[in-house]
C-alpha cells in the first residue's frame, strides 16, 4: 500500500474533486489476558464539506468506515498538544481510543481530527502529578511519551509496553499507564462473590506456576493482581476489571483524582 488513492481504491471510498485526504499509518493499542500490544494500521481520512470519512485498514482487512460532521466551535488547550482540541461526540461504533487511558471513547470528547488525536472529556482534567501506593515516596508525574532510547516504557503494573501518556518517576525509571495507575483497590468480579484486592507484590509465595482464574493464563510474579487470600482466587487486573466499560473509566478517573498531589 503506498498511496491514500490506493487505500481508498482498495475499500471503496470514492475521492471526490475538491475533496481533501490524508492518508499515514498507526498503532492501536489492544489489551488480551492482562498484557498489551500494537496493531499495524492504515488510515485514510477525506474531507468533503462537512462530512469527514474515515477508514482503517488492520491487517488488509477494512475494520471501519465512519462519518463525523465538524465540531461545534468551544475549543480548549491542552498541554500535551500544539493544536486547539475542539468538541466531539462518539459513537460505540467509531472505535476511537483515548489518547490518555487508552481505553475506548463513548460520549463527550476532545480532539484534534488533523492529528488523530482524542480524549475523553473527563480525561482534560487527569492529574499532572501523583502520589501512588505502589511507588512510595516518590511523585509520579503524567508524561505524553517516553523519554528511553527505545521509545517504549514497560508498565510496572501490567507489565505491558507502551508509547504514549503514563505515569513516571525519573529516579526510579518506574512507568504506570494511566488507566493503570486509577486501577481501583477494592473490586468485585461477577463471578466471584468476595471482594479482590489489588497486590502491588506477588500474593502466594510458590516456586510453581500461577494461572489467572478468569483466563487461565499464566500471570508473571513481577507485576500487579487481584486476589482474595480466603478462596485463593487471583487474576489478571484486566481480568478481574474491565477497564473497557463506561461506569469502569469514571472509576478509573475518580481514583487518580483521588491521588492527586494536593
Amino acid at each position: 500500500m503506498s498511496s491514500g488513492k490506493e487505500l481508498a481504491e482498495r475499500v471503496g471510498v470514492e475521492i471526490q474533486k475538491g475533496d481533501r485526504y490524508s492518508f499515514h499509518r498507526t498503532r492501536r493499542v489492544r489489551r488480551s489476558k492482562g498484557e498489551s500490544s500494537y496493531e499495524e494500521a492504515a488510515v485514510l481520512t477525506t474531507k468533503h464539506k462537512n462530512t469527514i470519512t474515515k477508514v482503517i485498514l488492520l491487517d488488509r482487512r477494512v475494520e471501519k468506515v465512519r462519518h463525523n460532521t465538524r465540531p461545534v466551535k468551544n475549543e480548549i488547550a491542552h498541554f500535551s498538544h500544539r493544536h486547539a482540541l475542539h468538541r466531539y461526540k462518539m459513537l460505540e461504533e467509531d472505535q476511537v481510543q483515548c489518547d490518555i487511558c487508552e481505553t475506548d471513547i463513548v460520549g463527550k470528547a476532545w480532539g484534534c481530527q488533523d492529528c488523530e488525536f482524542f480524549i475523553h472529556k473527563s480525561c482534560k482534567d487527569v492529574p499532572r502529578e501523583i502520589k501512588h501506593k505502589s511507588h512510595r515516596g516518590e511523585t509520579l508525574t503524567l508524561r505524553s511519551s517516553t523519554r528511553y532510547e527505545s521509545g517504549e516504557f514497560r508498565c510496572n503494573a501490567c507489565l505491558g509496553l507502551g508509547e504514549g501518556f503514563h505515569y513516571h518517576c525519573c529516579p526510579c525509571k518506574f512507568d504506570l499507564h494511566v488507566a493503570c495507575a486509577g486501577t481501583p483497590y477494592i473490586v468485585y468480579y461477577e463471578k466471584h462473590k468476595k471482594p479482590l484486592t489489588l497486590c502491588y507484590d506477588f500474593p502466594i509465595e510458590t516456586s510453581r506456576t500461577v494461572y489467572c482464574k478468569v483466563c487461565d493464563s499464566k500471570i508473571s510474579k513481577n507485576g500487579w493482581a487481584y486476589y482474595n487470600k480466603d478462596s485463593h482466587f487471583i487474576a489478571h487486573i484486566y481480568c478481574a476489571f474491565d477497564n473497557e466499560e463506561k461506569d469502569s473509566i469514571l472509576v478509573i478517573q475518580d481514583r487518580l483524582q483521588s491521588l492527586q498531589m494536593k
